[in-house]
């Protein structure tokens, strides 16, 4: 695992070409956030053969081994090479979050869950009030590029009276009935802007200001964030026997949580080893902290961990899905692999 991190490090190291990829990776990313249909996947309940079950474990591992090649140096090397392609990226993935946090939560009658059960995956339109969210959610990114903490306290406000100010006049105008599940809406629509775009848009306040070790920080925190999940996942579900969480994440072990501790300390230890060392390492800009704040930030980024997968849990076992998008070419959606890292940014 070091040998092909440090070959990804060196690999980066050459600016121009790297660029050029960052580049063509942002356009992949466009294409597929204008052009394909992202839609939350419902459980297969249907009974399976071992062999079934095996076939389809090693699918899931090789669509997280394609989605990780691809993401995983993209990514951060766009926080730390072309902060503009990192923002826009972040921006895109902050609209489709939103999207798949709406379709999952959206209220589902029990023909349209059988028709679900068929399909194994959710059908829904975006109404008007899901759009403006969406567009709230752009304008709070937009706001937060400038890098002003200020003013992004401002726009936090401006957004969520603006939200409560389109239901009110949704309902003033007859287009919404006032009763109990339109509250309940409107406080999901709120949880789901503050959860989503106001936490990861965090990772753009430092980007573009004068902060010169901005992207190599983000880079860290994506790295320990994405491996420290792998290594959770892989050990959790091989050795993990004492459930953490039962009633909200079942796959959630004791022994993976620590497999995350373990991994996101030592991968910090690593990024600090990298910017002691300096030569090719000097290009990411490493932030030159203390050696004990690498492993705050490692400590930080494991306990926000638990609490960001149960609240994703929630959010998925409350809208009766199992994947938040399919988005992505692996399983657990938008949600989990990049508004995994929403509760971090702030915290980091």
């Amino acid at each position: 695992m070091a040998t092909v991190f440090l070959s990804v490090l060196n690999a980066m190291s050459h600016i121009t070409l790297s660029r050029a990829l960052v580049w063509l990776g942002f356009l992949y990313v466009l294409k597929r956030a204008m052009f394909y249909l992202n839609m939350p996947t419902i459980d297969d309940t249907s009974p399976k053969t071992e062999t079934q079950l095996k076939a389809l474990k090693r699918k899931n591992h090789l669509e997280r081994i394609r989605t990780a090649l691809f993401y995983v140096p993209f990514v951060p090397g766009a926080a730390i090479l072309e902060p503009f392609v990192f923002s826009a990226f972040i921006v895109i993935m902050n609209i489709k979050g939103i999207a798949e946090y709406i379709q999952i939560m959206a209220p589902v009658s029990e023909k349209a869950k059988a028709i679900e059960k068929q399909k194994l995956r959710r059908d829904y339109t975006l109404t008007w009030s899901d759009r403006f969210l969406q567009l709230v959610a752009l304008i709070l990114g937009l706001v937060a590029l400038v890098g002003r903490y200020d003013l992004y306290c401002v726009a936090t406000f401006f957004c969520v009276t603006s939200i409560l100010t389109f239901h009110m006049l949704l309902a003033r105008q007859g287009r919404t009935v006032v009763n109990r599940d339109a509250l309940v809406r409107l406080a999901l629509n709120v949880f789901g802007f503050m959860w989503i775009p106001w936490n990861s848009s965090h990772v753009l306040l430092p980007l573009l200001s004068s902060y010169r070790y901005a992207g190599g920080l983000i880079a860290v925190m994506l790295w320990t964030s994405w491996l420290g999940d792998g290594a959770a996942f892989y050990i959790g579900s091989r050795y993990g026997r004492h459930k953490a969480f039962p009633n909200v994440s079942p796959n959630k072990s004791w022994e993976g949580i620590a497999a995350t501790t373990f991994f996101s300390v030592v991968l910090c230890l690593f990024f600090k080893w990298c910017q002691l060392h300096g030569g090719v390492f000097e290009s990411f800009a490493f932030p030159p902290i203390a050696t004990v704040h690498y492993v705050a930030v490692g400590l930080i980024i494991a306990a926000t961990d638990i609490i960001r997968d149960v609240c994703e849990s929630s959010v998925k076992r409350l809208g009766h899905g199992k994947d938040s998008g399919t988005f992505l070419a692996c399983p657990g959606g938008l949600l989990d692999r990049f508004h995994s890292f929403s509760l971090r940014a702030p915290g980091t």
